[in-house]
């Protein structure tokens, strides 16, 4: 049975999400973002123990390995599941459900990681930690009470990486996801490693899901300023009529990159016989007309990408302005690039920041900042159904307040010029970690916007 959506707006609900989401409408959810319990790397407690499957009106009874004789549940925490295939299995549970609360234009992110198959976790160490968790020396937290599941993982064999975030993806794909991205979460400090045979894990997954082939997304809220490409060298011509007022020899500037040299060329001097000379530039070579000079100088300073054409080429403009001009402009990237469109494509590079509190799987706010500005409309709704120390709703808020700064994120005139009112739900089954996220997040929600007086 389910409920008025604002009954969970702007919440923090402690219990398990499969049965938090059942009772909210469905298709009323623009943008869900998480990041479900990595398999095998951490104990949460056990308050994070559920129960998975079987029937629910059968009184359990547990065999060692926590599953139930006589219905085949399993209890146990979402991500220390004896075996990864049945955590791949709840992590398509859990995405059928948010499927259905999900609107057709809406979108879905899951950062995710990857483990290696014989990693015991630090399984066994002596000294135990306060929390029942223990610390090993490659940054990760396992069990300190069972052995890892990866320990055994068929058909592994150990030390093998388990790319359990490609599992997930096919097995989404095949239950009727559109796989739209394969983003790479690329660490700038991340966790060092004490292993000595492979490199350090520096990145992690952030998977972007769609449910249908017509979804929202605005990608001139994230566009990124173009910048110009390496300067080619100036024609060799021009240098001569480079200003050396300032005592320079020609010899001394034969080395000039075209970006120091323009503003030493002396239009004037170089075409004394041409009106309007002074209000010329020139760029790649070429004399340019007053209004192709203003032109250019604009794309350069919005830091859009050019090129001057000095053949004729395939197009019918292209050919009449080289024959009127002796050139012709082609310019884009007016409004930005696509931050996916460069060099590392599909990688957005962002700081792992660290928490102060006692949550051990914190992503940094920056990492939910574009997710958020594409695929949500203005005024939409965001779920976080594992909400953890509450990076995502805390993002919402800060954008909502245009607390760019605290975000580490300098976002676009389009973005500063929009009147965002984020709402947001958050759920984890920790009670502790919700007192985290609702501390964490309580001194933005007490806070009055200014625009609402």
């Amino acid at each position: 049975m389910t409920i008025s959506l604002n009954n969970f707006l702007n919440r923090i609900i402690c219990e398990d999400c499969r049965l938090v989401m059942q009772k909210i409408p469905s298709e009323s959810i623009d943008l869900v973002m998480y990041s479900p319990p990595y398999y095998g790397l951490r104990d949460y407690g056990k308050y994070s123990e559920t129960i998975w499957g079987g029937n629910r009106i059968c009184d359990h009874e547990w065999d060692k390995n926590n599953f139930c004789i006589n219905c085949s549940a399993w209890k146990g925490q979402l991500g220390l599941e004896p075996s990864w295939r049945l955590y791949i299995q709840h992590l398509v549970e859990i995405n059928r459900e948010i499927k259905r609360i999900l609107k057709r234009s809406g979108s879905m992110y899951i950062v995710i990681g990857d483990t290696y198959a014989g990693s015991m976790q630090g399984y066994g160490a002596r000294k135990k930690s306060d929390t029942g968790i223990q610390f090993v020396g490659d940054g990760y937290y396992a069990s300190s009470v069972m052995k890892p599941p990866q320990m055994k993982a068929e058909p592994y064999r150990s030390k093998c990486l388990m790319m359990i975030p490609y599992h997930l993806a096919f097995a989404l794909i095949e239950d009727g996801w559109i796989l739209r991205n394969d983003i790479i979460w690329l660490k700038l400090t991340p966790i060092p490693s004490s292993v000595k045979d492979r490199l350090t894990q520096t990145y992690e997954h952030v998977f972007h899901f769609v449910k249908s082939r017509k979804y929202y997304y605005n990608l001139d809220v994230i566009r990124e300023p173009c910048k110009l490409r390496a300067n080619p060298s100036l024609n060799p011509h021009v240098r001569k009529y480079l200003s050396t007022d300032d005592g320079e020899s020609l010899k001394e500037l034969k080395n000039v990159t075209k970006s120091n040299a323009q503003s030493r060329i002396d239009t004037k001097k170089l075409f004394p016989d041409e009106e309007n000379s002074g209000d010329m530039i020139i760029r790649r070579g070429v004399l340019l007309t007053p209004e192709d000079s203003k032109l250019v100088l604009e794309l350069e300073r919005l830091g859009a990408y050019y090129r001057i054409h000095k053949k004729e080429g395939k197009g019918q403009i292209r050919k009449r302005e080289v024959n009127e001009k002796g050139y012709s402009i082609h310019y884009w990237g007016l409004k930005g690039k696509n931050p996916g469109d460069i060099v590392n494509t599909n990688i957005w590079t962002v700081p792992s920041k660290p928490y102060k509190g006692a949550h051990f799987a914190v992503y940094p706010t920056t990492l939910c900042v574009r997710p958020i500005l594409s695929s949500c409309p203005p005024d939409g709704v965001v779920l976080d159904p594992f909400i953890g120390s509450g990076t995502t709703a805390l993002t919402c808020e800060l954008i909502n307040r245009r607390m760019w700064r605290l975000l580490s994120y300098e976002p676009n005139s389009t973005a500063k010029s929009i009147d965002w009112r984020l709402k947001w739900i958050g759920i984890d089954i920790n009670p502790e970690y919700v007192r985290l996220a609702r501390e964490r997040i309580g001194e933005y929600t007490a806070q009055t916007r200014l625009s609402n007086f």
